[in-house]
């Protein structure tokens, strides 16, 4: 983070990708509360050591087990962004 801090033009160009440990290669899909709730605890942690603009425009997207049945939930969500 620290080297990318100096550009903040080169966020634009990063995806952050969050899956839970505890659902890799298990199939386990976090529960939409869980998701939102990562996902906003990146977005704050970025606006908080980054930059807020950055924090607002970064895409950051669900890496778990997603399927046609859970998408549309995960995708509803304020801070996940696919």
């Amino acid at each position: 983070a620290d080297l990318l801090a100096g550009d903040l033009g080169l966020w634009s160009r990063i995806v952050v990708a969050y899956e839970p440990v505890w659902a890799i290669g298990t199939g386990v899909v976090a529960t939409p509360e869980q998701a939102q709730d990562a996902h906003k605890n990146l977005r704050a942690w970025v606006a908080s050591h980054i930059n807020p603009d950055v924090a607002l425009n970064l895409r950051i997207i669900y890496g778990g087990s997603v399927n046609a049945k859970n998408s549309p939930e995960l995708i509803a969500l304020h801070d996940v962004d696919g």
